[in-house]
């Protein structure tokens, strides 16, 4: 199904559920959606670019691994200078945000397949297999648009502690005429769980693409929420099943330095695609990466190289997207999944398997495979080795922002973020009210939350 039909029916499906402009602008006519056929349904879900696999830009502009050139960011919008620079109220009340209204776009395109699938009655086994990877792939994108949102409007999950702070709300259905108040931090999560073991049970082996789910992309997002909610022991154990049936590492000797996009799109490493959304801010030369984090690669490091761009200036712009282009790559890899994996072991006290496990990765990141000696580190030298490798290996892909958020739980990685503007230092203390971002205004009023 070629990109013109498919955009032409996201488009049908948007005005018939007033969506085009923000997600509760008007009471959505559902009677008026066109998709009824399997291949409809399909389409909706791989319309990647548009809708499905492209997130906002929120995770990028609160990190601290990007430092804005003042001049940009007086130029920007004010929601984006307000975010980048910590405002507690970033939002006017008319902005249209798209960390919120994108994920809730996406979580009614996921109604409306599962609603209309389960109505499908499949006259042959294909068309069975057909309608079960569907669902499957609506609930594992169901899944991901509620973590997308818990990442920015809820606090960090406490494993051992109180997660009855209010969020925002669960929508499990098409129906405009129903209303939702907001979830809790604990309800929010288990809503997310639930989708992704409905998904394991529905997904298939493999699929097509890396823009659509399959049974190894819910099981390595498994691992990704698990790992954000500080549950290890889970993390761990679906990142070791995702590495033992993909565990490709591309070798970055064998990559020639080159060019402004040294990594191909779905290669190797992908487990599942997808990106940011573009922005003036994020995309800009003046959005410079943070002196700090260069100084964690050695000159032996090819990311070094490969991520990396000097400028006349001086300054260095982050180019290793694995998006083969200038978006920002928000997928799963399996370089990810060995991180999840090390990191989840030395936790749990297997300081061999964390160590074999880091030394697989930075054999292929390292110049000639060259590996550091960790045979010596503690159980706590070790662990802090396998963060920096995380802040290393998976630079400007949103994660660190929820590393952030998940860290400062413990006091011994607890981070005091400071950010410098003109004449002031904003600081931000760890586990700071600000690492929630507010519901933006305009959607309290259409909600009535």
């Amino acid at each position: 199904m070629n990109r013109i039909f498919k955009n032409r029916l996201l488009l049908l499906l948007l005005i018939g559920l007033g969506a085009c402009d923000g997600f509760l602008d008007e009471k959505p006519n559902v009677s008026l959606v066109v998709p009824t056929s399997l291949d409809d349904l399909q389409a909706l879900l791989d319309n990647t670019d548009q809708a499905m696999n492209e997130h906002g830009q929120f995770p990028l502009l609160r990190s601290d691994e990007f430092v804005a050139d003042e001049s940009l960011v007086d130029a920007e919008l004010e929601m984006l200078r307000n975010v980048y620079l910590w405002e507690p109220n970033p939002y006017s009340q008319d902005d249209l945000v798209m960390d919120w209204t994108r994920p809730f776009n996406q979580i009614l395109i996921t109604n409306i397949v599962l609603e209309k699938a389960g109505r499908i009655q499949p006259s042959t086994s294909r068309e069975t297999e057909r309608k079960a990877q569907l669902m499957g792939s609506a609930y594992f994108f169901r899944a991901l648009a509620n973590f997308t949102l818990a990442q920015v409007f809820a606090p960090a999950f406490r494993p051992n502690g109180n997660n009855n702070s209010l969020c925002f709300p669960l929508r499990d259905t098409a129906d405009p005429n129903t209303s939702f108040g907001l979830s809790t931090t604990a309800e929010a999560y288990d809503f997310i769980i639930t989708d992704l073991e409905k998904a394991l049970e529905l997904l298939p082996q493999s699929s097509e693409l890396p823009t659509r789910p399959n049974l190894i992309s819910a099981r390595a997002l498994l691992a990704r929420i698990y790992l954000s909610m500080g549950i290890y022991d889970k993390a761990g154990e679906y990142a070791e099943l995702v590495l033992a049936e993909k565990s490709d590492l591309k070798d970055f000797n064998e990559i020639t330095v080159s060019g402004i996009n040294p990594f191909a799109r779905f290669n190797k490493e992908t487990i599942f695609y997808s990106q940011f959304a573009f922005s003036g801010f994020t995309f800009s030369q003046l959005f410079k990466v943070s002196d700090e984090f260069l100084s964690l690669y050695n000159e032996d490091d090819l990311r070094l190289p490969l991520y990396f761009i000097r400028r006349p200036g001086g300054w260095k712009n982050f180019i290793g997207h694995y998006s083969g282009s200038i978006e920002y790559f928000s997928g799963i890899t399996t370089a990810e999944m060995y991180l999840i994996a090390a990191e989840s072991a030395v936790r749990n006290g297997n300081l061999a398997k964390a160590r074999n496990l880091f030394a697989l990765l930075a054999g292929k990141r390292m110049r000639n495979g060259l590996v550091p000696d960790l045979s010596s580190l503690s159980d706590e030298g070790l662990l802090s080795e396998i963060l920096d490798e995380r802040k290393r290996e998976l630079f400007g892909r949103g994660l660190r922002w929820s590393d952030l958020k998940r860290l400062n739980l413990e006091e011994r990685f607890e981070v005091t973020f400071v950010r410098k503007y003109r004449e002031t230092t904003i600081s931000i203390p760890p586990n700071d009210s600000r690492y929630v971002s507010v519901i933006p205004p305009r959607e309290i009023e259409l909600e009535s939350f």
